[in-house]
């Protein structure tokens, strides 16, 4: 019995111990958190809900670059002369087909947060209330 504890008392004191402990730990906490975040489908989601709010930022932007264009055409050049004529017929087009974009993303973002908090229910977006009243959106 003497045998075995001068050797185990020697390498309990020897500098290779708290290393050798601290990788153990560190090991036995990647197999057992590890297996979570690799099976975590949600990831791929929250890239793809990133990437739909980036792209909704980028057309609310679009929205008011037209908007205010459409306001600053003179009103005596477009009822007056063909150019402004079609100048605010093409941005009124352009206008719909954003409106158009800002509906499908964010029907995509909806659906995209409702399959997120399925698995995770505590999950919540920067769509918060100050993000929408800077864009003028309202919540459905």
């Amino acid at each position: 019995m003497n045998n075995y504890i001068k050797p185990l008392k020697s390498f309990i004191f020897s500098p290779i111990f708290p290393v050798l402990l601290g990788l153990t730990i560190f090991i036995l906490y990647l197999i057992y958190y590890t297996p979570f975040s690799l099976c975590d489908d949600t990831l791929n989601m929250k890239n793809t809900l990133d990437f739909h709010i980036a792209k909704l930022e980028e057309t609310l932007c679009n929205i008011d670059a037209i908007k205010s264009a459409l306001h600053n055409l003179d009103e005596v050049t477009s009822k007056n002369t063909n150019g402004g004529f079609i100048h605010r017929k093409v941005w009124s087009s352009q206008l719909e087909g954003l409106y158009n974009k800002q509906e499908i993303r964010l029907n995509n973002i909806k659906y995209l947060e409702n399959c997120i908090k399925k698995v995770e229910p505590n999950f919540s977006t920067k769509l918060d209330a100050e993000w929408q009243s800077k864009w003028g959106i309202r919540p459905k």
